[in-house]
């Protein structure tokens, strides 16, 4: 392993016992890695896969505050992005190749349950709300352990399909409603 003045791993091989570089029919494999000049955020990932010199990925943008990767390029061109809010929270991802949408923004909403156009029930804490283009809107019910206990999905046609978890006193599962339609319980 080779690491840089930092102590991040910028290189490090992979060989069978006994084998090198020499002597192996495949070669060896290896990993690099380019930090930014501070040593801080990773730009670039290499390995060795087939015996080819790959850009794994290219990490190109950086969350200010959390440092987490905003976008990345993978080896086929294909860039990923991901908005983060002030707490490292994801909020919109979606992918593009040669500057053309990939695939469809997923936007993602955080809410309390103290709002009142959250609809939450019982013991429900924050609900998390996710639409997409040509996908249902999901909203996903937490209790405050961050336990799902309930989920609801809006059809092409409106209507709502919801499932509901409960959890006794010691946090294990013990009642699951299996996917309905709102108020058709059978």
């Amino acid at each position: 392993m080779e690491y840089d003045r930092w102590g991040n791993i910028i290189s490090a091989e992979l060989t069978g016992n006994g084998t090198t570089s020499k002597n192996s029919i495949e070669g060896v494999r290896w990993t690099k890695s380019d930090f930014d000049n501070n040593g801080f955020y990773p730009l670039r990932l290499f390995n060795s896969q087939l015996g080819h010199q790959i850009v794994a990925m290219t990490l190109s943008e950086h969350h200010p505050m959390t440092g987490a990767p905003q976008k990345i390029i993978d080896a086929n061109g294909v860039a990923s992005h991901n908005r983060k809010n002030w707490f490292g929270i994801s909020t919109k991802q979606w992918a593009e190749s040669n500057d053309t949408l990939a695939a469809a923004a997923l936007h993602t909403g955080y809410l309390w349950c103290t709002n009142e156009s959250a609809n939450c029930i019982d013991n429900e804490v924050f609900v998390v709300t996710q639409v997409q283009d040509g996908q249902p809107e999901i909203r996903r019910y937490f209790d405050a352990l961050s336990r799902e206990v309930r989920v609801e999905k809006t059809t092409h046609n409106g209507r709502i399909i919801t499932s509901n978890s409960s959890f006794d006193s010691k946090g294990n599962l013990v009642h699951v409603v299996a996917p309905h339609f709102l108020n058709e319980m059978k």
